[in-house]
């Protein structure tokens, strides 16, 4: 399970829990001394050099997005760069390292895109991996991704980037071969403040044949919209189950309305208590929101 834990929250109410029935927990926020570390060139094919490559290339088009001759030519030097180092010592950090004594166009626009990895702490939580994330299959696993919300912004590539690799690894092997392993669960709370992630966009139809669950909160619908566009529906339509709270928002409101037949002043009327469900092919259901830190056996599953 990999959880957006925004606030810390559920690493400090369910952690305790997880590790007590067995499975490995792991806390990543790369603004904080004691996280866990991820370097994804930890997953590189550092045996043969073309596929080494090919890894490469993906990490560079995940981190610089676009196609026009400055990006282009940002990421050939990321990738040059990190080939030239043979798989030894490689990271964000130290391929910005060594692109700083290059003094070119082409330099300092990568080293825009790196930026961030100036943070020590950052440079310190990228620099090697505590996890794998494609073994989270074989073992239950859960990885708490932290990070305090006034920081979301300026983090948001890093974030961004995460998710995308993230996604790519657990596609990568064949339907067959993970048919008996675990499926790997993605709750993405705030979905639209990681700006747009095109590995959700595109395999939103396909994740659930890699036995990969998407589960996102978004406010509204036009928040989902304006990082989205067109892709909104995409994502919207390929999700099999959808909730719904009290609505103010009157775009949001209609849109619902229309999805459950009812009228758009009583949506927006919906008791704080009460929510409406959607499963795909089945009539919607109003319910009772269930609160779990009031029921057992989930209440004494907290931990304070």
């Amino acid at each position: 399970m990999i959880v957006h834990d925004i606030k810390g929250e559920n690493y400090e109410l369910t952690r305790k829990y997880r590790e007590s029935i067995g499975q490995k927990t792991y806390f990543w926020n790369p603004l904080d001394d004691e996280t866990n570390k991820y370097n994804p060139f930890d997953f590189i094919d550092k045996n043969n050099r073309d596929v080494m490559y090919s890894d490469i290339d993906k990490i560079a088009r995940i981190l610089i997005v676009g196609n026009d001759n400055n990006n282009f030519l940002a990421r050939q030097l990321l990738i040059d760069t990190a080939m030239s180092m043979n798989g030894e010592g490689l990271s964000f950090g130290n391929i910005l390292r060594k692109i700083k004594n290059i003094h070119t166009d082409t330099s300092i626009n990568l080293q825009k895109y790196l930026e961030l990895w100036n943070n020590r702490l950052i440079d310190n939580a990228t620099s090697s991996s505590d996890f794998d994330i494609q073994k989270f299959r074989d073992e239950k696993s859960t990885l708490y991704i932290v990070v305090d919300r006034n920081e979301m912004n300026r983090l948001q590539p890093i974030l961004n980037f995460m998710y995308q690799h993230f996604i790519d690894l657990l596609t990568k092997k064949h339907h067959q071969e993970i048919k008996d392993k675990h499926g790997v669960r993605i709750f993405i709370d705030e979905f639209p403040t990681l700006g747009r992630i095109p590995e959700i966009e595109i395999g939103v139809a396909y994740l659930r044949g890699y036995k990969v669950g998407l589960f996102i909160t978004i406010q509204n619908i036009p928040q989902l919209q304006s990082v989205y566009q067109g892709g909104m529906v995409n994502i919207i339509d390929n999700m099999s189950y959808r909730v719904a709270f009290t609505v103010f928002d009157p775009y949001t409101s209609d849109y619902i309305s229309k999805m459950c037949f009812i009228k758009t002043e009583k949506l927006m009327q919906l008791d704080k208590n009460e929510q409406i469900a959607f499963n795909i092919c089945e009539h919607p259901i109003k319910m009772k929101k269930f609160k779990y830190y009031e029921h057992e056996p989930f209440k004494s599953r907290i931990c304070d």
